[in-house]
């Protein structure tokens, strides 16, 4: 009877793999055997090998043109006219539940249904909407002064060694917990030698265990260890990204009953709101939690990462730094009054600011959609209901037929070039990706990143340590400096 389960269970396995590779609804999309065979290909690259999926997934594009089947139902696209298809203003299907998670109670950011996604969004566009964001732009012009007076105190001695990775998301956080609930984390407070606050610790400590914890083997080796040493897992709770996030949402609550709806201009205050638009509820506690772990989570290493590897690429050109400070030297009052909307209105800085979004890569990795009970067409191809499918922004951005010399950081490109090549550039920059589930906070990190380049090269000079050389990056799902550092040098001019 063994023998015969046995021989049962080999033969029905068997099938079952040559159905998934040769009879299934996408056995026509060519890629790698074994991953039409199992979903474990695309674990194995991204989890154990840690992050490395995304640059896998151009290496196969590389060998089977611009769709690649990569799991059972996974399809990868990297033709950059097919971006706009997949990530349309109007698709008809959501995000992939696997990848995005299904917690009890969602943000706008995991939500997978549409019309539940719709309705929150319509609440918060309104306090990130561009005219919002000028409305706010003391908050960042203060994080800003506040930033460029404790480097001042840091470089009176001459060039000083700065992780200006954890600048750019010590400012980030600064500003976006003061803009979501109306109370600074304090990060620039926190540490005095530099800018290795509280919470900057807890979010590299969060992307530091981001494979091991989804590794369901060492999780597993992890349960058996400690069961045999009778002894619970000590936890360091100041690396506890979540105390400080629901820690804002508290001390939210805490303050509201004293403040009056006019001085309440914080995005959490409209999310507790009734009659704000139709259909939308209050939020509750958890769910108001949830929105700020999103809101923080979305926001801080995205920015810190785009602003620093901007920063780097600055650095490494001194005849881009020369121009870029002979054109912010127009401007000598400083980011205090429009200082930010001058800088925004300078075109060498904006060329600037669109090379780092191309370079950095912040979220290049393929961000999944599931296909509906119809199908969904992307270009000259049809996918079956139940295709996980998408593409990264980098098929884009590093697209040698849209970008000349797509490697190397030319900001020169978006101003002396053809009209109709800057149109074909603008038209494939996705920083913040496309439709109705792009970046809800991109107006808000665009001001953040714009103020924070102007006011540092307007007073300092940025220089490498050593030999200048590529950012060793890992994909979680943002792009990170592998160490968690990106090192500058920096002195007063």
């Amino acid at each position: 009877m063994t023998s015969f389960i046995v021989l049962l269970t080999l033969a029905v396995g068997a099938l079952l793999a040559f159905w998934r590779v040769y009879l299934s609804p996408w056995a026509s999309f060519p890629g790698p055997k074994l991953g039409a065979l199992t979903s474990w290909y695309a674990w194995y690259w991204q989890v154990y090998k840690k992050g490395q999926l995304t640059s896998h997934l151009e290496d196969l594009h590389e060998v089977y043109g611009p769709v690649v089947r990569y799991g059972p139902k996974h399809i990868h696209f990297n033709d950059p006219a097919l971006y706009k298809e997949i990530y349309r203003w109007n698709p008809t299907y959501g995000k992939d539940p696997a990848f995005y998670g299904t917690p009890r109670y969602c943000s706008s950011f995991r939500e997978t249904s549409i019309e539940k996604h719709a309705t929150r969004r319509q609440v918060l566009s309104r306090m990130f909407s561009p005219t919002a964001v000028r409305q706010r732009m003391p908050i960042i012009a203060q994080h800003c002064d506040k930033m460029l007076q404790k480097l001042s105190g840091l470089t009176q001695a001459g060039y000083t060694k700065v992780n200006v990775f954890n600048l750019s998301r010590s400012v980030a956080a600064d500003v976006l917990s003061a803009y979501i609930s109306g109370a600074t984390f304090g990060c620039m407070d926190d540490d005095e030698k530099g800018f290795d606050g509280g919470f900057v610790r807890a979010i590299q400590h969060t992307s530091d265990t981001y494979f091991d914890d989804r590794n369901p083997f060492l999780v597993r080796w992890r349960s058996i260890k400690q069961r045999f040493s009778g002894h619970p897992p000590v936890m360091d709770e100041t690396l506890n990204e979540l105390i400080f996030s629901d820690g804002l949402v508290e001390d939210y609550l805490a303050r509201r009953e004293s403040l009056a709806e006019s001085e309440d201009q914080s995005v959490f205050s409209i999310l507790l709101r009734s009659g704000v638009t139709k259909n939308f509820n209050p939020l509750s506690k958890p769910e108001l939690i949830a929105e700020g772990r999103s809101l923080l989570a979305a926001g801080v290493n995205t920015v810190g990462f785009t602003l620093s590897a901007t920063l780097y690429y600055i650095a490494r050109d001194k005849n881009v730094q020369l121009n870029l400070q002979t054109e912010l030297d127009v401007y000598q009052t400083g980011i205090a009054g429009d200082g930010p909307k001058q800088f925004a209105d300078l075109p060498y800085l904006a060329a600037c600011i669109k090379e780092g979004y191309r370079l950095s890569g912040t979220v290049k990795c393929s961000l999944p959609r599931v296909a509906g009970k119809q199908g969904a067409r992307v270009g000259d191809y049809f996918v079956p209901e139940g295709t996980v499918f998408g593409m990264g922004s980098g098929a884009c951005h590093l697209s040698p037929g849209v970008f000349e010399k797509p490697l190397e950081f030319m900001p020169m490109r978006w101003i002396n070039n053809d009209p109709g090549k800057i149109q074909a550039m603008n038209a494939n920059l996705h920083p913040y990706s496309r439709g109705p589930r792009e970046c809800l906070g991109k107006e808000l990190a665009h001001a953040v990143i714009c103020v924070i380049i102007a006011g540092l090269l307007q007073k300092n000079t940025l220089a490498i340590p050593g030999t200048a050389k590529e950012i060793d990056r890992i994909s979680t799902f943002e792009t990170l400096p592998r160490e968690g550092r990106i090192d500058l040098l920096i002195r007063p001019r």
